[in-house]
């Protein structure tokens, strides 16, 4: 199954991606990631897809039949093809879309003028449309309104699973760094969580900054009185823990939760648990 939108950019695809692998932990999951950065070096959505799902099997790369291939001779009874709603090579069983719930298809406009992947009417061919944030089941209706929409639509939303390390940023004094498609939607986290702002350094999506240049930033935000440095878990999982940095990084921990639409969701839990056992009785 796939996990996709038709926006470029941060509309939660890896968070869902963990909720269901974390679900399925007790299947044989495979996680399929395009992998590459644009250092050349292993990206960001892998490391993290590592690191938080243990026990599911992680592929890296561009060819993603290859990695599908190396899954199922692994014994994988379920393939979660994070980005690949786009990927037409490979089949799927379920296409799960993420749109956002204040621009669902953002300017109108298509790569490289504006944000789209592809025409917004492809939405329809989903399997289902899970929408973020949505809060309830009563402002998801409301927003089902708005645009054609499958009948399968749910509502979810990021919310902060913990600290790392655990602390609190209520009052503290903090300096920003992200390499993320949407800042806005981080710097909201920082401020929800309580910290005061005092400096904000904004890197192109999946961008790592060197070593050299986050010690300056570090160096001239605790210059401004910044107690912290704060960031999102995707930049952080590129950073060493031996890094030498003027002042300690903390990141929060996400996680994605289904606020409505609760029957569907449960609905495809069963299919794919259905489908799974076919699988393994049948093979188809």
């Amino acid at each position: 199954m796939s996990i996709g939108n038709v926006v470029a950019g941060g509309t939660g695809k890896t968070p869902l991606t963990l909720l269901l692998a974390n679900l399925f932990s007790h299947r044989r999951v495979a996680i399929l990631s395009r992998g590459a950065s644009l250092q050349g070096s292993l990206a960001d959505e892998p490391l993290l897809l590592a690191r938080r799902c243990p026990s599911a099997l992680v592929y890296a790369g561009k060819d993603r039949i290859l990695s599908a291939k190396r899954a199922v001779e692994n014994q994988a009874d379920l393939l979660l093809l994070d980005d690949g709603f786009q990927h037409r090579k490979l089949f799927r069983d379920i296409d799960l879309v993420l749109l956002s719930a204040e621009r669902p298809f953002s300017n109108g406009r298509y790569l490289p003028c504006g944000f789209l992947r592809e025409r917004p009417e492809r939405v329809r061919q989903a399997s289902m449309v899970c929408v973020n944030p949505i809060h309830s089941e009563e402002e998801l209706e409301e927003w089902k309104k708005t645009i054609p929409c499958p009948a399968c639509c749910i509502g979810v939303r990021l919310k902060v699973k913990r600290l790392v390390p655990d602390l609190s940023l209520q009052g503290v004094p903090a300096a920003l760094f992200s390499g993320i498609a949407n800042p806005d939607s981080f710097k909201k986290i920082a401020l929800d969580l309580g910290a005061l702002i005092l400096d904000e350094w904004r890197l192109a999506d999946h961008e790592a900054p060197s070593i050299r240049d986050l010690q300056n930033f570090a160096l001239h935000a605790r210059s401004l009185g910044a107690k912290v440095l704060l960031c999102t878990e995707k930049d952080a999982v590129k950073r060493s823990e031996n890094e030498p940095l003027a002042l300690p990084l903390v990141y929060p921990e996400m996680e994605m939760v289904v606020t409505a639409g609760h029957e569907h969701w449960q609905n495809l839990v069963d299919k794919i648990e259905e489908k799974i056992d076919n699988y393994r009785t049948y093979g188809k």
